[in-house]
């Protein structure tokens, strides 16, 4: 009888063994999906940082630019554009 009652229990054992190894399976793969997300959020956020340090460099060349014709056509613009 004890016998029996001691196969039961490792067999009860085994299988609750079994199937934490199998929640934890799922655990990591939730946890590399996340990751996997995290990962894409930080590239599009990086693109979009360089996108605008891009535009923010343009932005300060055209007024470079602008501020250089102003200097060579003091009297401003007239209805046909810069003399």
């Amino acid at each position: 009888m004890k016998f029996k009652l001691l196969i039961g229990s490792v067999f009860v054992l085994g299988a609750l063994q079994f199937w934490n190894l199998h929640l934890l399976e799922q655990q990591a793969e939730q946890v590399d999906n996340r990751l996997d997300v995290l990962e894409a959020n930080f590239v599009d956020t990086n693109q979009k940082a360089h996108i605008a340090f891009e535009l923010s460099a343009l932005n300060k060349q055209q007024e470079q630019d602008i501020r250089a014709m102003m200097l060579m056509n003091p009297e401003g613009i007239n209805n046909k554009g810069f003399k």
